[in-house]
């Protein structure tokens, strides 16, 4: 309900700054504006700062403003309860909601392989024409010194030949020019998105598969990523004394119990039920569900306790008070003040510690240091630590209980009573470690990232691996957000998020020098991520980031790979975020690294084939225009060779699944080549054997094979026996491609089994089995059109010989290769072991010497 010059509804697009919003329980706030008139309103803005504490909202006029009571409204947040109305003071782009949709905003630069690919395709491009202009004039060049020593210059022959060298040179520039690299790209991306969503990752930007190969640096949040995100009460600290949940009843007394737990139940506003299926299903924030579970599971009705009549006064919590409070009248004349809170908050209000048997022995200072020690101990074992407290109060008639509501908070809170400590656990998931270590082996540094205490982030940064007890001793591998902003110089506050483009660290030396030695940053807020996020990016780390909540969208947007979750995160991060994990868990992320990488190794698996096969084919043009004046092959099977290459190959390589030993190496460098020297050296085995099997069969084929050449035929006749020569020479260079294909599925020179995993790709079988079967058509019935003359059954066999010696060729190759660099290696240490003996010698000597002094 919008109040401008009357009462009336309007839509949310139409709001300007000066209406006034009528706002009520469950409404979403559309824009930012200040609360004029009203109740104390509960607004849930965890939608924007991706903190689930009720904040509690009052009229600028109340005179009771303080630093946790204010009057201001922001856009997304949502009205938990009661009612009132807005000064709209900032919509659209001005609001904070707004303010963070800018954020978001940009062009997306292109990745680094997009860069590499673009580069490499022109280069081939260009050599690929001037090859082919080089044959057109090596031939026309022929046509013309013909046509002038036998005075045929217009012979309309000539001109044939003249149109047929054009189309040869055309055909070479198209089998050069890389065309079908786009296709494998978008082959490779779109089959890896399939497959990638079905391991819980679905992508939202084909882009940042790729970029996750050349990831080397992870900040990952802690609840709901490393650990389950389901909290349970796990034990409760009483008398001195941690009881287990399951020993609750047998040994708390009734006292004691109803203190605890109707604590528990009074002060909250979050609801656990059991769902028709029997579940028990939690609505509101993680802790107080945890311990609302265990209340019902000890048999309180939690229904009874909510929005009883008994409550007089609550205080809410939120992220500055850190407690909650709740007046309740127990008896006629006797009330009772529960206080519910993070320890260090609500110890400051206690003035005894509660105990079934006194230690007269003890000061309070003394007790209070043992439950202050009790907290570090269970912080470090990464628990959580909720404080209660309580306070009876005697009523003797109604103005005091009026009075005692009315109280100032301070007085009302004072001289409480310390009962015991909840111990909250959200184990880590069990997955967590096993994928941290396989990051780690990957050469993938974690940050953990988390605005838990330092102590609670440390215990499940050490179970989930991040931090080991060598780490734990440099003062640097766990910092906490305001020791980021010193190191960086910045000083930013959350408030200011939404000019996120002028968040800029001012001593980046400094942070570069201690960037390996971070593993955990605590008491972070988003704006610290974001600073984080682009201070890597700027000191050349491959950044990805996981964010669930508004404010985290632009470190998700800022990075190289931002990370949604899917369970928990709100739309707008899951706008931002490239990715999106669809199960919340750390080790999706691994499995995305893992396909990243892939990806990038089968654009160079096609790269390397591609190359291999535009090699041979120029020089079987060249030589033959050369020597023979004519390329041995036409353009017109050309064609079929380009298909072979750019289409068919793209789709048979572009989709080998990854491996395991993907995460065995270090990430791929933005500085690195797209073509390794390993790459190179397959490349140039390859081509040496095919343009030595062309060049053997083009000039001795015929003598060997028994049949006539084709050097030098009528072109004007298109088939006939006279172009079996040409048949063979064709047949043998297409299947030649085949076993190129098998060798270019492994680009490392110590791969030697280019089987290995073979049988793991029904597409790449599928499509060599397609090739062998359309090869045997085209030659067999496409003589009329192709210039081709059908082979015998032998002369078949013979042929796919030349496929099995590419095979044959590469392996023995590769094979004296690797067994050079272990021989080259054995000798090398051969070399060092004399050093090392002179060099014990030596301290042996020393150690001698100073013995000999002494």
């Amino acid at each position: 309900m919008c109040i401008r010059d009357s009462i009336k509804m309007i839509s949310n697009f139409d709001i300007v700054a000066g209406d006034i919003l009528e706002l009520k329980d469950g409404d979403i706030i559309p824009v930012d504006g200040i609360l004029i008139r009203g109740q104390t309103l509960q607004v849930d803005e965890s939608s924007l700062t991706g903190e689930s504490d009720v904040q509690f909202k009052i009229p600028y006029h109340s005179g009771n403003l303080k630093q946790n009571h204010t009057p201001f409204l922001l856009s997304s947040a949502k009205i938990i309860e009661g009612h009132g109305e807005m000064l709209v003071c900032s919509v659209g782009k001005e609001s904070k909601l707004g303010q963070l949709a800018d954020a978001l905003e940009g062009e997306s630069s292109q990745t680094a392989l997009q860069d590499k690919l673009e580069d490499l395709s022109i280069k081939s491009a260009l050599y690929g024409f001037y090859a082919s202009i080089l044959i057109f004039l090596v031939m026309t060049l022929h046509l013309f010194l013909d046509a002038y020593k036998d005075d045929t210059f217009w012979k309309l022959e000539n001109f044939n030949q003249l149109i047929q060298n054009t189309l040869t040179a055309l055909t070479l520039i198209a089998i050069a020019v890389q065309e079908g690299l786009p296709v494998a790209v978008s082959i490779s991306f779109a089959y890896s998105v399939q497959k990638m969503k079905q391991e819980n990752y679905l992508v939202r930007k084909m882009a940042s598969c790729e970029a996750m190969g050349g990831v080397n640096l992870i900040c990952t949040d802690k609840t709901g990523t490393l650990t389950t995100g389901r909290m349970t009460l796990h034990k409760i600290f009483v008398d001195d004394a941690l009881i287990t949940t399951a020993q609750i009843k047998d040994t708390l007394k009734p006292d004691q119990f109803s203190k605890l737990f109707h604590g528990i139940c009074y002060n909250t506003s979050s609801t656990v039920y059991t769902a028709e299926n029997g579940q028990i299903e939690h609505i509101g924030n993680k802790t107080d569900c945890a311990l609302l579970e265990a209340a019902m599971k000890c048999g309180l009705k939690l229904e009874s306790f909510k929005d009883s009549p008994k409550i007089k006064r609550q205080i809410g919590f939120n992220s500055i008070r850190k407690y909650m409070a709740t007046v309740v009248e127990i008896e006629p004349k006797l009330v009772r003040v529960f206080l519910k809170g993070a320890p260090d908050a609500i110890l400051n209000h206690c003035s005894q510690i509660e105990k079934s048997k006194h230690n007269a022995k003890l000061g309070l200072q003394d007790e209070m240091k043992d439950v202050k020690n009790m907290i570090e101990q269970l912080s470090a074992e990464s628990y959580r630590c909720i404080g209660f407290c309580y306070k009876d109060v005697q009523i003797t008639k109604e103005a005091d209980l009026e009075h005692l509501i009315s109280a100032n908070e301070d007085d009302l809170l004072k001289d409480m009573n310390f009962i015991g400590l909840a111990v909250i656990y959200d184990p880590p998931r069990a997955e967590a470690r096993p994928s941290i270590e396989k990051c780690n082996q990957a050469g993938i540094d974690v940050i953990m990232v988390t605005g838990d205490s330092k102590q609670t982030a440390i215990g499940i940064g050490r179970e989930c691996g991040i931090i080991s007890d060598q780490d734990f001793q440099n003062s640097k591998s766990v910092l906490e957000g305001y020791e980021l902003r010193s190191i960086l110089g910045q000083t930013t506050s959350e408030a200011n998020l939404g000019a996120s483009e002028d968040t800029q660290a001012s001593n980046i030396k400094n942070f570069e020098a201690i960037v390996d030695q971070i593993k955990i940053i605590a008491r972070a807020s988003p704006s610290d991520k974001f600073l984080l996020v682009k201070t890597l990016k700027q000191i050349g780390k491959v950044v990805a980031v996981t964010g669930d909540g508004n404010n985290d969208a632009p470190a998700l947007k800022s990075a190289d790979v931002g990370i949604s979750m899917g369970i928990q995160g709100t739309e707008i991060a899951k706008e931002a975020a490239d990715i999106v994990l669809l199960d919340d868990n750390f080790s999706s992320i691994v499995t995305a690294v893992k396909w990243g990488r892939n990806i990038f190794d089968n654009i160079r698996k096609f790269i390397q084939f591609q190359i291999t096969i535009t090699i041979g084919a120029i020089y079987i043009a060249f030589i033959g225009c050369c020597f023979i004046k004519e390329s041995p092959i036409n353009p017109i099977q050309l064609m079929w060779v380009n298909l072979i290459q750019d289409t068919l190959a793209s789709l048979a390589l572009a989709t080998d699944p990854p491996s395991e030993s993907l995460l065995k190496r270090q990430p791929y460098q933005k500085s690195e080549s797209i073509i390794t020297k390993e790459m190179w050296i397959n490349i140039i085995i390859q081509s040496i054997y095919q343009c030595l099997v062309l060049g053997i069969l083009l000039f001795l084929g015929p003598n060997f094979l028994n049949i006539n050449s084709s050097i030098g035929s009528d072109q004007s006749i298109r088939e006939g026996p006279q172009w079996t020569h040409y048949t063979i020479l064709f047949n043998c260079y297409v299947l030649m491609q085949i076993g190129n294909q098998i060798n270019a599925r492994k680009l490392k020179i110590d791969e030697l089994n280019v089987f290995k995993d073979f049988f793991n790709n029904v597409w790449f079988i599928s499509i060599m089995v397609g090739e062998l079967i359309i090869q045997f058509l085209i030659v067999q019935y496409g003589g009329k059109y192709l210039r081709l003359y059908p082979l015998t059954f032998q002369q078949h066999l013979f042929c796919l010989n030349f496929t099995i010696g590419s095979i044959l060729f590469n392996y023995l190759v590769k094979l004296i290769i690797s067994l050079k660099k272990l021989i080259e290696i054995k000798n090398l240490k051969l070399e060092s072991q004399p050093l090392l003996t002179k060099k014990r010698e030596l301290v042996q000597e020393i150690n001698y010497q100073i013995r000999q002094l002494d």
